[in-house]
């Protein structure tokens, strides 16, 4: 970091936080810093009574721009980019929970189009924090794929959903269904008018097995829910109860 540098954005931002002391003189900006805690991701803190100046203006957070918020990602994996003036490593964060209370996937020092992979299928709020702290506007992305079930090597003899457990739940359930073919699989929710609230799997190519679906209902009204997939020429369907 030096004098000039337009990064220090996050001093300017938490004034009044950090004891910072301004002084504005033009377009030019001074920065005392005078103790107090430094933001939630810092590297190379400067020393309490430097002064810097920022010349460029104050940068924006770091802007997510893809995937789009609100879209379906098939499979575990996909490229993550965004936005930066910085152009600095910084934090990628995944959680379940929209104030990312427990942190699912965290990658630290990473550039935009960082390719990240996630442990279970469903809703995730993804966040990016630049070097001096300043936070992207979380977004979401649903990640569809199964997670193959070990069965001590014998294959199902029937199309069944075997559980959804737990049930009633609050946060989150697992879905168990069981393939004796490969085949392509369709699992949803609906409520109880009959409107589609999730798609958990859309025609997903799966081999035969046992395979585990993860579905999120931080999100989800309390209510009774209707489970219903397809699987080739069979048609099964679950009630499901979410609680909060």
């Amino acid at each position: 970091m030096t004098p000039g540098d337009s990064g220090y954005r996050s001093y300017f931002q938490n004034a009044g936080s950090m004891g910072t002391g301004l002084e504005i003189i033009g377009s030019l900006v001074f920065v005392l810093l005078n103790g107090g805690s430094a933001p939630p991701y810092v590297a190379d803190l400067p020393e309490p009574g430097t002064v810097f100046r920022i010349t460029g203006g104050i940068p924006q957070a770091p802007i997510p721009s893809a995937p789009a918020n609100g879209s379906t990602v098939g499979g575990d994996t996909a490229g993550f980019f965004w936005q930066t003036q910085l152009g600095r490593p910084a934090r990628l964060q995944f959680s379940t929970e929209p104030d990312f209370r427990t942190i699912s996937v965290q990658l630290d020092d990473v550039m935009p189009a960082t390719e990240v992979r996630v442990p279970y299928p469903g809703w995730y709020w993804w966040r990016v924090i630049d070097f001096l702290g300043a936070v992207s506007v979380p977004q979401t992305v649903e990640f569809v794929f199964s997670v193959a079930v070990e069965t001590g090597g014998d294959l199902p003899i029937a199309v069944a959903l075997r559980s959804v457990y737990p049930n009633p739940f609050s946060t989150s359930t697992r879905i168990s269904l069981d393939l004796p073919d490969a085949g392509t699989v369709t699992l949803r929710l609906y409520d109880v008018t009959g409107r589609l609230v999730s798609r958990i799997a859309e025609s997903s190519l799966l081999p035969a097995g046992t395979h585990e679906f993860r579905l999120d209902g931080a999100s989800l009204p309390s209510g009774v829910y209707l489970l219903d997939m397809v699987a080739g020429e069979v048609r099964l369907s679950r009630t499901v109860v979410v609680v909060h």
